[in-house]
């Protein structure tokens, strides 16, 4: 009997070394998880919106290629379990996946656990075993932001008002001190000269989101020159061929024909100017100033002359940026005789679908509408002077001036950018946007 028990017993030790050399249950066709990997590492999402994230399982063939995911703080940034993150308020979460198997320490790379939930090894997103209380993991830094809350402001852009503080631009108050430089039209010019109505832009820094402190302050007239004649009863004047309406016929008053004033506002049709501000600058010898925007046709480069709406500009004296041709979409400055435009200044970008290429810069100015924030997209162009094209405008949380698209929904803005072409839709990727 005592034969028979070392018998057995012999038996049952060797089924169990056999057994712990073979992995113990584990399944010698079960191919292990040696590692995990997200799509993104960083991201940047406005409150109320989301994106989803992507986790790829290594090998793409292992045997479970479960995940699960966790926030660290979901009250900033949520997750669900198909990696879809939810931005909720301003701040900072870390996004983690993690499989379920806890896979092979042996393909896990320079990035490992001792079995204490510790990173081991470089990399800023660890890769970790943690002795199958948790598989391998990746994680993501998920950033919120305010999109109605500009981000490190450079720069601002608007129209000048007055109030008890002094100037301002909606709601934040322009400090300006003798070390600030001013320019209107380009000419050097002090704190004195600034009037409400103008628009402007402004570089320095935004303090407490009530102050801008400036280093520089630039106002730029949209037309200059003599007036003609004056009409007290529609509230208007004119110069050259263009009618400049204006709000108040108090400020009317101050000026009669003959006098020589620089136009701030908004152009609402080709030959017809809504004015913020009026100011007198001498006395004759001015010749208006027009603006013309569009696209090229029946370019001549020997004569530097092309057509543009219904104007034949002469750009042989003129500034040119970009490359005039055939196509090009054109903004055009100058004196205007006869539907003959003497430019001063062309801005020109030619985008060819066949290449993929663009000439120049880009800029396009007009009414915008169909604003979508939360897809940092609108649109601009439709109906506004000689440009008879709508673009499709994308920006981002850092585009400078987009602080105004909130105050401006329906406003008159320039977008100056790189002009694309998506689905056969012109398409401009904002670098800036100003009044």
């Amino acid at each position: 009997m005592r034969s028979h028990h070392c018998f057995f017993s012999a038996a049952i030790a060797a089924l169990m070394l056999s057994l712990a050399a073979c992995g113990g249950h584990r399944d010698d066709h079960e191919i292990r998880v040696t590692g995990v990997e997200l799509n993104k590492t960083n991201l940047k999402l406005a409150v109320n919106t989301q994106e989803g994230l992507t986790a790829t399982v290594q090998p793409t063939d292992a045997t479970n290629t479960k995940v699960t995911w966790q926030s660290s703080n979901p009250t900033i940034a949520s997750v669900d379990s198909n990696g879809i993150v939810k931005a909720h308020k301003v701040g900072s979460a870390n996004i983690t996946v993690i499989t379920q198997d806890c896979g092979d320490s042996s393909h896990s790379g320079n990035h490992h656990s001792d079995g204490h939930n510790r990173h081991i090894g470089g990399g800023p997103h660890g890769v970790h075993i943690d002795n199958c209380n948790g598989g391998h993991t990746h994680w993501a830094n998920v950033e919120v932001y305010d999109p109605y809350q500009p981000l490190n402001v450079t720069s601002i852009a608007g129209i000048i008002e007055k109030n008890a503080q002094g100037h301002s631009v909606g709601n934040v108050v322009l400090f300006v001190n003798n070390s600030s430089r001013i320019e209107i039209d380009g000419v050097k010019s002090s704190k004195g000269d600034l009037a409400a109505g103008m628009t402007i832009e402004a570089k320095g820094e935004l303090v407490n989101n009530s102050q801008f402190n400036c280093t520089s302050i630039s106002a730029n007239s949209i037309l200059s020159g003599n007036i003609n004649s004056i009409d007290l009863a529609s509230n208007a004047l004119i110069i050259g061929e263009t009618t400049v309406a204006v709000k108040e016929k108090a400020i009317i008053a101050n000026f009669a024909a003959g006098d020589s004033i620089k136009v701030f506002g908004n152009f609402v049709e080709s030959d017809k100017i809504l004015a913020t501000c009026l100011l007198k600058h001498g006395n004759g010898g001015t010749q208006a100033t027009y603006t013309a925007q569009g696209v090229m046709s029946n370019h001549n480069s020997g004569g530097k002359t092309f057509q543009t709406g219904k104007y034949i500009v002469d750009y042989s004296n003129a500034k040119v940026e970009g490359t005039p041709v055939n196509g090009a979409q054109i903004v055009a400055s100058g004196p205007v005789a006869n539907n003959m435009m003497y430019a001063q200044n062309v801005y020109c970008a030619y985008y060819d679908p066949n290449t993929g290429v663009q000439t120049g810069g880009f800029c396009v100015f007009g009414n915008i509408s169909n604003w979508d924030p939360n897809n940092y997209q609108f649109q601009i162009g439709n109906g506004y002077g000689c440009c008879s094209i709508n673009y499709l405008v994308n920006y981002d949380e850092r585009t400078p001036g987009m602080e105004l698209l909130s105050a401006n929904v329906a406003g008159n803005l320039r977008i100056e950018g790189t002009l694309t072409q998506s689905g056969g839709r012109r398409v401009i990727k904002a670098a800036k946007i100003s009044k």
